[in-house]
């Protein structure tokens, strides 16, 4: 299947998503946000940059849009503020 995507915390609230091994018509990154208190809610947030700054609590990952296809979801990362 396709590549994972990966979710590295850069610092306190600052994360950043990679893909090494994605190919190179994966150009722009999606981000998703689950509540901590709601495990089936994840809605897809607005940021499509490679880095985002996290500031509500809950589960981020991301994925990378490969314009005929996406990575796979990254490793969850959990912010609790």
């Amino acid at each position: 299947g396709p590549p994972a995507a990966t979710v590295i915390l850069d610092s306190h609230n600052s994360l950043r998503c990679s893909c090494p091994h994605c190919p190179a018509n994966c150009t722009s990154y999606l981000w998703y946000h689950t509540p901590l208190n709601d495990t089936y809610e994840r809605r897809r947030l607005s940021e499509k940059d490679q880095f985002i700054t996290v500031e509500e609590e809950g589960q981020y990952s991301c994925r990378m849009d490969c314009g005929r296809g996406f990575s796979r979801f990254s490793n969850a990362y959990i912010y609790k503020g």
